[in-house]
């Protein structure tokens, strides 16, 4: 097991680190939800909410509620679809967690945290 010491020490963690991973976390939880692929779908197609709604036929504070995370029945959900210009099943794929990175890609990181750390 010496030889695995050798070498420079390893640099010590940011104590900051601690502070900005659960905000990074909740971020990432909430860009994983249904509501994450709502939203990037009516900011990819320029919509607001009340867009949505009025296509959807849907309260516009029900669309609201779920574009900041509340739960999504599948049946109304499944009404947004032609406004999303999406097919259902992407649509209830997501509520089961899944994407599908036709209709929502994979975040890109900054470019100042690309590649490896130096």
């Amino acid at each position: 097991m010496d030889f695995l010491q050798s070498g420079p020490p390893a640099p010590p963690l940011d104590h900051q680190l601690y502070d900005v991973l659960p905000a990074r976390l909740r971020e990432l939880a909430r860009d994983l939800t249904a509501a994450g692929l709502l939203g990037h779908r009516t900011h990819h197609l320029g919509m607001s909410s009340a867009q949505l709604a009025e296509e959807a036929i849907l309260p516009e504070p029900l669309v609201t509620a779920w574009l900041e995370g509340a739960p999504v029945t599948p049946s109304q959900l499944l009404r947004c679809a032609p406004a999303l210009q999406m097919s259902e099943d992407v649509l209830l794929a997501a509520l089961e967690g899944k994407r599908d990175t036709e209709y929502w890609p994979l975040p890109v990181p900054p470019p100042d945290q690309q590649g490896r750390p130096e």
